[in-house]
């Protein structure tokens, strides 16, 4: 132990003889190891953490699936989930969710929309997590006609009853039906994301005899038996499937289950982004290791002596190699406390930007987890920069040392290692430029997207009543709503919309058109909104044939009518007119009087394809709806007004989800964003020190060959040949690293295949542009360091040799 602290002193007075070399190395090491624990951090929280419930890796997502749709995001109706929870032999519980958002009305405040969701009362049988305060609710809230409990969130309890014991067994006014308070959940419960309050449900007869996409909108989990792999659920969910595709031919031919884990739903498309930049900071730290080892290298030639001669002194080879260990290894922590401060903005950028229910904001921070990756990132990272001198100074001979007067080179094999990790540095930053390429042209592209539609100056916000209310007495009051909100000033036109696009995702339904036979797996598909008052002209889509609804079409006894897409017209009346044509679904059948444009945007997400989309009049039956405005002012500044005519119409709602359509665009594209931006400076930061580096190793080239440089010129060489010999050796290191580079970009921008849009990963323009950018950087950093070499009076380094 006392020899170790020996090598720390010893290391230590190094560091203070050379403070700007110090500092060099410290600052790059600081960015290497600093953008690592900062992107770990988020990966621990997100990718590694286990969810907080209890034996959380036994919860499961239960998906269903029709392989003829695109997408269903996996949501299952009542009835098929009764077969699964009745039938499997597999699962403990089985339970489900679904989005029930009401308004909260308390005695004596203003009422307030709290994001609810209904469950069944073994969800928290599969979620395993007990209440802080009173108790949860059983399967008996399920059944119809029931009483209503509600639990709340700590969060709702603490803001809208202020942490009041008391509030277990009170009764709350939601959406107009009294609820009776069970209980409350504890802090950092939080499934679904964003849940304030859970509910009973309970669901109407047609919903629960329907088999049809009327009663397709919930999510299910599961937890499964001790010893039950996902393999064994998932075989079992087979034969469920298969048998009750044989029982109800006309309704589940088509579909399948599959089972996810919780925590793998959850992450979702994140997990690719989130190793891609953790595999970018790991280049970059490499990139910082080979310049720290050049640099220690060229502080090593001016130790040949010293270890020569604590050689001859009878210090052994292991000896030395731990004392150049051991300052590697210093060197890395101090450039790990200078990251410190890299670490913590980098994370806040990264929290603020991940897409919710993954973890919460609090929960990712520097921990011990990430205290432990990063001590064992210095300690490997100073093995590797230690070992570069150490190998170069042992490999000496002793006896040729110690006569030599005064060490000039580090020899051959140096040099070649130098030469070496400049390529390497090149080809590492090549491989970063190309994924930002890549990803910049995304976001570019994203960018350019044509929406369908306009989103400036459009306001939107949502109104829910609670399922069940009354169809009539929800269109009056929908109505009323726009004609009040078409009388305030700098309204140009306002409609309603079931699901708004870029806000939350539709599911299709199947149609016939009139007089095809209606067979199992049949039917066109696509997406299905109701709409009213001005919403298209709202949204400036554009009306391309027909016409769009008018009063008429709203009036109890009007024929059904309905408006399709472009994209419906392209899929399946390519070669005739549809207006006129008449379309048949589940219950009866409508007539096609318009074709309006296709809207781009599914469930927050501007990179899905756009599918064919189908519009409806919205007849009230739809308890949520969300409002479209489209303003001649600045449509924040309609938002005090909106919420007093909502007010005066009914004191007890309130508005909620208040957002622009420009910042739901701004959303859409904020991951992307992100990731563009993070690989973008990661590169940038990996070409900065690719460039430091080469500019460095030949500015010491020619310090070290200066006596040669000075006899050269002496001897008649031009100035101009010195100059393209230098440029010559940096462009020869750096070419070799780029052809490497490229050969590494090929065989591995196939992983970002998931996060381009309209791009493709061997795109030429890309890799050209990277390759002759990467060729300008390094011409003009060696150009920069050979220069010092025509600079050289040769009578000067004659002289001063």
């Amino acid at each position: 132990m006392s020899k170790y602290w020996q090598d720390v002193r010893y290391a230590l007075r190094q560091s203070q003889r050379s403070p700007g070399f110090t500092a060099v190395v410290v600052l790059t090491l600081a960015l290497g190891i600093g953008a690592n624990s900062a992107i770990f951090t988020v990966v621990e929280a997100v990718l590694l953490r286990p969810l907080p419930y209890p034996k959380s890796d036994q919860i499961v997502e239960l998906q269903d699936f029709n392989p003829r749709r695109v997408e269903n995001h996996g949501i299952i109706s009542v009835p098929r989930l009764q077969d699964v929870r009745d039938q499997n032999h597999v699962f403990e519980s089985v339970a489900y969710q679904f989005l029930v958002n009401s308004t909260l009305a308390l005695p004596g405040k203003l009422p307030e929309r709290a994001q609810g969701s209904g469950v069944s009362g073994d969800f928290w049988k599969v979620m395993g997590v007990q209440p802080l305060l009173g108790k949860t609710f059983d399967a008996s809230g399920d059944t119809p006609h029931s009483a209503d409990y509600t639990v709340l969130s700590y969060g709702l309890w603490q803001r809208r009853f202020g942490g009041d014991k008391n509030v277990i067994g009170q009764q709350i006014t939601l959406g107009g039906q009294t609820s009776t308070v069970t209980g409350v959940m504890p802090r950092g419960f939080d499934y679904p994301s964003g849940t304030e309050l859970w509910r009973t449900t309970h669901f109407p007869l047609w919903q629960i005899t329907n088999r049809g996409d009327a009663s397709r909108f919930m999510a299910a989990v599961a937890r499964l038996k001790p010893d039950v792999t996902l393999r064994d659920a998932q075989n079992d969910l087979t034969v469920i499937a298969c048998r009750l595709a044989q029982q109800h031919q006309q309704t589940d031919a088509d579909w399948v289950f599959r089972i996810v884990p919780l925590h793998s739903a959850l992450v979702g498309d994140l997990r690719p982004a989130l190793l891609v930049l953790m595999a970018a900071v790991v280049l970059v730290l490499l990139i910082a290791c080979a310049n720290v080892a050049n640099l220690l290298l060229s502080r090593a030639a001016f130790r040949q002596r010293e270890v020569a001669i604590r050689q001859t002194l009878g210090a052994g080879r292991w000896r030395l190699i731990t004392q150049f260990l051991t300052e590697g290894v210093l060197l890395c922590l101090a450039g790990a406390c200078v990251g410190l401060a890299i670490v913590i903005p980098l994370i806040q950028v990264l929290v603020s930007r991940l897409p919710k229910g993954l973890v919460q904001p609090e929960g990712i921070h520097v921990n011990a987890a990430v205290v432990a990756f990063t001590f064992s990132v210095c300690v490997l990272t100073g093995i590797l920069v230690g070992l570069a001198p150490a190998w170069s100074l042992l490999r000496a001979d002793v006896q040729t040392t110690l006569k030599e007067a005064e060490v000039r080179t580090t020899g051959l094999s140096s040099y070649r290692f130098r030469g070496f990790m400049i390529a390497a540095e090149v080809g590492l930053s090549l491989l970063l430029l190309v994924g930002a390429g890549l990803l910049i042209e995304t976001f570019w592209k994203l960018q350019q997207t044509q929406l369908g539609f306009n989103p400036d100056h459009v306001l939107t916000f949502e109104i829910s009543f609670p399922w069940g209310s009354d169809p009539i007495r929800l269109h009056r009051f929908y109505s009323a709503v726009l004609d009040r909100l078409h009388a305030i000033p700098g309204v140009k036109a306002a409609g309603t919309i079931t699901r708004l696009p870029l806000h939350t995702f539709s599911l299709p339904r199947t149609f016939w058109l009139e007089g095809e036979p209606q067979v199992a797996g049949g039917g066109m598909l696509a997406e299905t909104r109701s709409v009213s008052g001005d919403y298209f002209q709202a949204m400036n889509i554009p009306l391309l044939s027909g016409r769009v609804f008018t009063e008429t079409d709203t009036q109890p006894k009007a024929p059904p009518v309905i408006l399709i897409s472009k994209l419906f017209v392209d899929q399946y009346f390519p070669h005739k007119n549809p207006v006129g044509q008449r379309l048949r679904f589940d219950g009866g059948s409508a007539e096609i009087v318009g074709v309006v444009g296709t809207v781009r945007g599914q469930g927050n997400d501007l990179q899905a394809s756009p599918r064919a989309q189908m519009y409806w009049v919205d007849d009230g039956r739809w308890p949520n709806n969300q409002f479209a405005v489209r303003s001649s002012v600045p449509p924040e500044t309609l938002i005090p007004a909106i919420r007093e005519q909502i007010h005066q119409l009914d004191p007890n709602q309130a508005i909620h989800s208040v957002a622009t359509m420009d910042s739901l665009v701004g959303d859409a594209v904020s991951q992307p964003r992100l990731n563009m931006f993070l690989l973008a400076t990661f590169a940038g930061l990996a070409l900065l020190l690719a460039g430091i580096g080469l500019y460095g190793v030949i500015a010491y080239l020619v310090s070290e060959r200066t006596r040669e440089i000075g006899v050269r010129l002496a001897l008649g060489a031009q100035r101009g040949q010195i100059l393209r010999f230098f440029v010559g050796q940096g462009m020869k290191w750096s070419l070799g690293g780029a052809c490497a580079g490229l050969i590494a970009a090929g065989l591995l921008v196939r992983f970002l295949r998931s996060l381009l849009f309209e791009v493709a990963p061997y795109d030429p323009l890309v890799f050209a542009g990277v390759a002759v950018f990467l060729g300008v950087v390094v011409l003009v950093a060696s150009y920069s360091s050979a220069r010092r070499a025509t600079l050289i009076d040769p009578m000067v380094a004659l002289r001063y040799e």
